[in-house]
């Protein structure tokens, strides 16, 4: 009995690594195609995804000191080193990327860029020189608001409400007051919704013993996976571009509607590659779940690597990864991502051997 309880711990792991690992996918995806509707989605899908798998896997009942010791650890500490690396980088190099890209480049002094790191908000360009690290203070802050949540609320109903409330307060402050918060609690709060349903849905799971549709066969598993996954596109078509980084979204009920829809897909797709890949591939894949946070840090270096460095290499695919939601440029970008996941891993892992050599 001990044995059968702890696989079934191993595959929930498993299932639950290899979401983040397809998340991770859709966020890099975003990066090296960088404009189109369907990058919209997959950016804003992915982070939606993470969002609700924290809420799945958090648990209210440690300690306040040791959480927060290990998320200043494990996410604050990594956040400030590669923010600042990534400073260092932008004030050498970011004119010759930007010349590269045909972007343009924001002119800010050392010490501005700093703040700009502390405050952790990458509208008005605040993070111009890694934007995609503005997940991180607003996933903080998402933790802040649970850890407040769990002291005010005791039953599931309230907690749900208090959600809600969160993110009627969220719009208000996006749609009326044009206010950009620290570390992005605005964006918090629309977040904690994601967070909330992914506590939700554990507890449902919980209770609903073989009725949960997570519990089917894979088959079935399957064709609710495509359903969603095509129900997703066909709201994201309706809605237009949108963009859960800053707050612009043409409509609320298609654009979270979009991304919800793109949370239960992944999840069914991760059970069904949990209980068909081969043993290998099916670790190399967690494994990458694992590591998604630190590819979230650092994948914008090989994104702008490629994105900069390929077309000099080969001319004749300069334009590509531009051809905004083209079958084209979605398969090259998709290329490109899993060749940026994997450089990261491999820098990944040179980084814990420095530092277990260190110890």
């Amino acid at each position: 009995m001990v044995h059968a309880e702890g696989a079934v711990e191993r595959e929930r792991k498993e299932w639950i690594d290899i979401a983040r690992a397809i998340a991770i996918f859709l966020v890099v995806l975003s990066h090296v195609e960088r404009k189109g509707m369907i990058t919209d989605y997959t950016a804003a899908g992915g982070v939606a995804v993470f969002f609700f798998l924290s809420g799945y896997v958090y648990h209210a009942g440690e300690k306040a000191g040791e959480f927060w010791k290990k998320k200043a650890a494990r996410i604050v500490i990594p956040y400030l080193i590669v923010g600042l690396i990534s400073i260092v980088i932008y004030d050498l190099l970011g004119s010759i990327a930007a010349s590269a890209l045909n972007v343009s480049v924001k002119e800010e002094t050392f010490s501005g860029q700093v703040l700009n790191l502390f405050l952790g908000t990458s509208k008005r360009g605040g993070m111009k020189w890694n934007e995609s690290l503005w997940f991180v203070p607003c996933f903080l802050c998402v933790l802040i608001l649970a850890r407040v949540l769990d002291r005010i609320t005791g039953k599931r109903w309230q907690m749900i409400l208090a959600a809600a409330v969160c993110f009627a307060a969220g719009t208000v402050i996006t749609e009326y007051t044009k206010i950009y918060l620290p570390w992005q609690l605005e964006t918090a709060l629309h977040a904690c919704v994601f967070f909330a349903a992914g506590r939700e849905v554990r507890l449902w799971i919980k209770d609903a013993a073989s009725g949960s549709p997570l519990k089917a066969g894979v088959p079935a598993q399957g064709l609710l996976c495509v359903c969603g996954f095509l129900l997703s596109l066909f709201l994201m078509g309706l809605n237009g571009n949108f963009s859960l980084r800053m707050d612009q979204y043409p409509s609320y009920i298609l654009s979270y509607g979009a991304m919800a829809l793109s949370v239960p897909w992944v999840i069914l797709l991760s059970r069904i590659l949990a209980a068909v890949m081969p043993a290998k591939p099916k670790a190399y894949l967690a494994g990458t779940g694992i590591r998604s946070y630190d590819i979230m840090l650092w994948n914008k270096f090989p994104v702008l690597a490629l994105q900069v460095l390929l077309p000099k290499i080969l001319p004749g695919i300069s334009g590509v990864f531009m051809e905004n939601d083209s079958i084209q440029g979605l398969t090259a970008a998709s290329a490109g991502a899993v060749f940026c996941i994997l450089l990261c891993l491999v820098w990944i892992r040179i980084c814990r051997s420095i530092l277990l050599r260190l110890q």
